[in-house]
């Protein structure tokens, strides 16, 4: 995961999913570019998808390996 990635945020409240972009990753409070797999990180988020509110960042504790399962699922979703 790195900074500028778009990403499925969710599921919400309807069961969908939200495009958001990460605009920020921190590790012990220190700002870095990119997570790998295993590691924990805070993302700030925020919201890419017109017509939605923007509330500010979104602020998430994620780990990785997570982000890049679901990254996956999203990309097989995406091929049926």
């Amino acid at each position: 995961v790195e900074v500028g990635q778009s990403l499925l945020w969710g599921p919400t409240p309807e069961g969908g999913f939200s495009p958001v972009r990460v605009t920020c990753i921190q590790r012990s409070h220190v700002p870095v570019r990119q997570i790998a797999p295993g590691q924990t990180a805070t993302l700030a988020l925020q919201s890419t998808a017109p017509g939605l509110p923007h509330s500010g960042s979104k602020q998430a504790l994620l780990t990785a390996a997570a982000v890049a399962q679901a990254a996956a699922a999203e990309a097989a979703a995406r091929e049926a």
